[in-house]
């Protein structure tokens, strides 16, 4: 009877273990890049109009917008760096894992070109995580103009 460390080595070796593998590892990629995306879907979710003034847009207490602005950077910057992690990563998936099989590799370069090359918001997301990373975190302001009986706040800005 095998060891268990034979076991395991002639297992690791079997086509189809390599393949869920892979299929993990893909998995594992993706979500890095996807919760990073609903942590920040979730916190714009709560700077929403309620009806009233919202606690982290009250004018009496600015470090709590200030607060929230620096949140909105930080999470702007995780998934940003997400996307890059995301590409890095299965570009060197595929060039690890198929630099046997030339037929995948050029279907992968194929299908990132089609997708991906030439895309106006790709190229957006790109260059914002270029600049965020090697330049500076952008400047987040908020405007709120205050008139009597009514308050209203513009969109946040990136500067």
């Amino acid at each position: 009877m095998p060891s268990v460390t034979e076991w395991y080595r002639q297992l690791s070796t079997m086509a189809g273990y390599r393949a869920i593998a892979w299929q993990k590892q893909v998995e594992q990629i993706a979500y890095i890049f996807q919760a990073n995306v609903a942590e920040y879907r979730r916190f714009l979710a709560t700077l929403q109009w309620r009806g009233s003034v919202p606690p982290e847009m009250d004018v009496a207490n600015p470090d709590t917008l200030e607060q929230v602005l620096c949140e909105c950077q930080r999470l702007l910057h995780n998934v940003l760096t997400a996307i890059s992690t995301r590409v890095d990563q299965l570009r060197r998936f595929v060039g690890h894992n198929f630099a046997a099989d030339e037929s995948i590799a050029i279907e992968y370069r194929a299908r990132v070109n089609s997708l991906i090359v030439g895309d106006v918001a790709a190229a957006f997301l790109k260059n914002l995580r270029n600049h965020l990373t090697h330049v500076q975190l952008p400047i987040v302001l908020s405007t709120e103009t205050i008139n009597t009986g009514s308050i209203a706040s513009d969109d946040l800005d990136l500067v």
